[in-house]
């Protein structure tokens, strides 16, 4: 059952992720009315034809995980499909005049960053859905959920008590894990007040988990956000807040040097997809917000393939006031999936490190 709710939960919030980018392309496309020839939700084999709207065709697609949109006059043409019909090498396989490549390099540059851009609204208004219905987060310590057969279920520790302090000092959710670390294996006394707003001091020693290849000592617990009311103005400016707040720990991981220990592939995602087994709506939609601004930022990296590698293209042609060759463009591209394929592995590696105990 548990496995059942992660695929499903893990299948439609991609599908929300990727339409919602998509869309942004999609949209700005349609604005300067290029013809956009699919709108397509996964990858593989066309499974269904939804509808046919114009020139384009919406489609489902045999693998669940991305999509796409298909652009005319965006396809490149590799070297032996160009001379056998005539084009240089990375010459555009549908190049007419109404096709993205015969169109300025503003309506180029723009139709692109519209995806990211899409992304990062979607995360602020999953913000703002999250605090207009459930009000502002606090700093309050809530149990979300309890791991089984670990030391927080086995103290009587409940989903929905708000942690005070532990051993009389004062916690909040920010700390909550670093003084629970803190404690070495000794046994601390925990107060907390329940749902039934009843305190209770309760008596819990963390052990030493190793599933990192860094020991941190654990009680066996997720922590939740708590919320407080708040009015649709105050949602909306602390949405805004806290999609700035990303961005900026984003940004100290990355000059922190800790990128290797914060970034997840697909194995880490899967795993946060389990571990969310079982909480509440309201936990969904904050990982709905933090994919969506995350994938916002990745896709802007100057790697050609990504939407900021075609952004980077875009920039260098507007300021030498001619394209790239069809040779350079065509190395580019095949340079930016090597890298993206190395940090595939990268990726994968550090996922794996992490969840079958490899140490590094």
């Amino acid at each position: 059952m548990v496995l059942l709710e992660t695929a499903l939960t893990f299948i439609i919030v991609f599908a929300i992720l990727v339409v919602f980018h998509e869309l942004g392309h999609f949209w700005a496309a349609r604005a300067y009315k290029i013809p956009v020839e699919e709108f397509a939700v996964g990858f593989g084999p066309k499974l269904i034809t939804l509808a046919k709207r114009g020139t384009t065709e919406y489609t489902i697609r045999a693998i669940p995980m991305g999509g796409f949109v298909r652009i005319r006059g965006m396809e490149i043409e590799d070297t032996d499909q160009a001379e056998a019909s005539g084009k240089a090498p990375g010459e555009a396989s549908t190049d007419k005049e109404d096709g993205f490549n015969k169109r300025p390099v503003l309506q180029r540059f723009i139709v692109i960053l519209a995806g990211p851009i899409a992304s990062l609204l979607l995360g602020y208004l999953a913000y703002v859905v999250l605090f207009s219905i459930w009000g502002r987060p606090t700093l309050n310590a809530t149990i979300g959920a309890l791991i089984e057969g670990k030391p927080a279920q086995a103290a009587g520790l409940r989903v929905g008590d708000r942690v005070l302090d532990i051993d009389a000092t004062p916690v909040t959710i920010e700390t909550l894990v670093a003084t629970i670390d803190a404690s070495q294996g000794r046994p601390m006394d925990i107060h907390v007040v329940g749902v039934d707003q009843q305190d209770r001091h309760v008596s819990v020693t963390a052990l030493k988990d190793d599933d990192s290849g860094k020991p941190v000592y654990r009680i066996g617990i997720r922590p939740s956000l708590s919320f407080e009311a708040c009015s649709m103005l105050e949602a909306w400016m602390e949405a805004a807040k806290t999609t700035a707040l990303y961005g900026q720990k984003l940004s100290a991981i990355v000059k922190a040097g800790k990128t290797k220990d914060a970034v997840g592939g697909p194995v880490g995602i899967a795993r946060t997809f389990h571990d969310m087994a079982g909480t509440g709506v309201q936990t969904r939609i904050e990982l709905l917000a933090s994919l969506s601004l995350s994938l916002f930022i990745f896709n802007l990296f100057p790697i050609p393939v990504l939407d900021g590698g075609h952004l980077m293209i875009f920039t260098i042609e507007a300021i030498r006031r001619r394209r790239l060759s069809p040779v350079t463009m065509q190395r580019a591209y095949m340079g930016g999936m090597a890298i993206m394929g190395t940090l595939f592995i990268a990726m994968l590696w550090n996922d794996i490190a992490k969840w079958l105990f490899i140490k590094h």
